[in-house]
């Protein structure tokens, strides 16, 4: 008879604190404009020693944009990728990067307590409500991976974020009001101005822009702004 596998019930409070240690393993801080790709393949991999298999399947061999399976009889973590949103992850889209966030988070979440998003019958959950809340779990783990609280209230309005993620990171706008609104209604701090968006590189979205004489150069990638 199989083993029935439960998942555990976690608070928004418990995912932040998963979410960020999830950024920490991979150096990330308050960065909000990292390659996702290169995190999958370096920093995640590597958490999950050695486990985590990537593979990218052509769009009509594969229905879904991503998906998580668990298999304990070879100790496997495969995650299999539509290859249109692994490379449109890379060119930092926002859906597909969220998609990749999710599975993301199953993946830190779920490896040990829930299989629910897995095909093998004797891994699913045994009551289909379950089923949804592992599923809500891992879009607040994206949603926190995506915009950690340091960066979010380095903003002064969600007009901002909005504007900074559309044209260097690529973050749903729906998560970023998510996130925006919940990191507003529990924090105290003042939300400063650390990324002024008229003083970032046009070209790349570094801060290190210096201003000489009558236009400005990135101290990164050279470009000249007048």
């Amino acid at each position: 008879m199989a083993q029935a596998h439960t998942t555990k019930r976690r608070s928004y409070s418990e995912i932040n604190r998963e979410a960020e240690r999830a950024r920490e393993f991979g150096n990330l801080r308050d960065s909000i404009d990292f390659c996702l790709n290169d995190y999958i393949d370096g920093p995640l991999r590597d958490s999950c020693k050695g486990r985590l298999v990537r593979h990218i399947l052509p769009v009509s061999k594969m229905r879904e944009p991503a998906k998580v399976d668990l298999c304990r009889k070879s100790s496997s973590i495969d995650l299999y990728v539509r290859e249109d949103i692994w490379s449109d992850s890379k060119e930092k889209l926002p859906l597909p990067r969220f998609v990749l966030a999710h599975e993301t988070g199953h993946i830190c979440l779920h490896k040990d307590d829930s299989f629910g998003f897995s095909p093998y019958s004797e891994h699913a959950p045994r009551f289909i409500e379950r089923e949804y809340f592992v599923e809500d779990q891992a879009n607040n783990f994206a949603d926190i991976f995506l915009l950690p609280d340091g960066a979010v209230r380095n903003f002064q309005s969600v007009r901002d974020l909005i504007d900074y993620c559309d044209y260097y990171c690529g973050v749903p706008e729906e998560a970023i009001r998510r996130r925006y609104g919940l990191v507003a209604r529990s924090t105290s701090h003042h939300f400063g101005p650390k990324y002024d968006l008229s003083r970032l590189c046009s070209k790349c979205g570094s801060g290190r822009v210096s201003a000489i004489l009558n236009y400005h150069k990135c101290d990164d990638c050279f470009n000249v702004s007048y």
